[in-house]
């Protein structure tokens, strides 16, 4: 007999196993999840982030990167952008985890937020220096007030997703012969 158990949040569980209304020996188990050091499965330290999208940037032009979830188990991926101008963000799975994609319409800095279970991975946020033209007309207007532009320049665009745990398998390629 196999029983999968997924808690939907951190605590103290119990598990009550019974045969034909009887505890089986040991039940109820006690299981503690989130006990603070989550453990190997569970660091955020080992989600890793590359590519050009956490480093640099160009108006209009798509900036993208892979958040690398391989060495970790099932969790909580936030991903936030933080900058002059709203961007549509978009993911896709790939083979080692996701990649996030962002196009920025305001050049300036961007801070760039990556989260696994609430927690900053390694070198998050990620300062991100966009060029190029303002291609955002409404982004453009000044007031008398530098308070009101500042609060107008920063526009915050986010995402958030459930990962699995990622197990390792073989692709298979195949070929037709023809004739």
């Amino acid at each position: 007999m196999q029983v999968r158990f997924v808690p939907k949040e951190e605590g103290v569980h119990y598990l009550h196993a019974r045969f034909n209304g009887v505890h089986i020996p040991g039940s109820p188990y006690k299981i503690v999840v989130g006990s603070g050091d989550g453990g190997a499965d569970n660091d955020p330290s080992a989600v890793e982030v590359h590519g050009r999208g956490v480093q640099y940037g160009t108006t209009g032009r798509k900036s993208s990167f892979v958040i690398d979830t391989s060495g970790v188990g099932a969790g909580t991926l936030s991903i936030t952008v933080d900058g002059p101008s709203k961007v549509d963000l978009s993911c896709s799975e790939v083979d080692s985890g996701y990649e996030v994609s962002y196009t920025p319409t305001v050049p300036g800095k961007y801070y760039v937020t990556v989260k696994y279970n609430g927690k900053n991975v390694n070198g998050s946020p990620f300062s991100v220096t966009v060029g190029g033209d303002n291609l955002d007309p409404s982004s453009s207007s000044s007031s008398a007030d530098p308070r009101k532009d500042r609060e107008r320049r920063s526009s915050r665009s986010s995402m958030t997703m459930e990962t699995l745990k990622r197990t390792s398998y073989v692709r298979h390629q195949y070929t037709e012969k023809v004739g």
